[in-house]
């Protein structure tokens, strides 16, 4: 997996901000403070992925697909929140 640390300049360049509260204004956050974010969520999911077993040749599309529809659950009930092929293409380009 590569490596997302980024440095000062990365991090003023992309102007990664984050709320000061529910309701006030963006900040700019510190470098440090963003590569600690960016190892706790690098860390929950792949604590998330290890509870899986399987250990089949199609891993790494399960666990692709296992995130996905993850990111679509709202974390109290687990209920989806999106329809996963809400937009999907029902033809392919080449039947129209």
């Amino acid at each position: 997996m590569r490596d997302d640390r980024v440095d000062d300049e990365e991090v003023h360049r992309q102007q990664r901000q984050r709320p000061e509260g529910p309701d006030g204004p963006p900040r700019a956050i510190p470098t440090e403070e963003y590569n600690g974010l960016l190892d706790q969520t690098t860390g929950f999911w792949r604590d998330w992925l290890a509870q899986s077993t399987y250990t089949g040749r199609w891993r790494e599309s399960l666990n692709r697909s296992a995130v996905a529809l993850k990111l679509m659950t709202y974390a109290p009930t687990g209920a989806l929140v999106a329809a996963p092929t809400a937009a999907a293409r029902r033809t392919s380009p080449t039947d129209a």
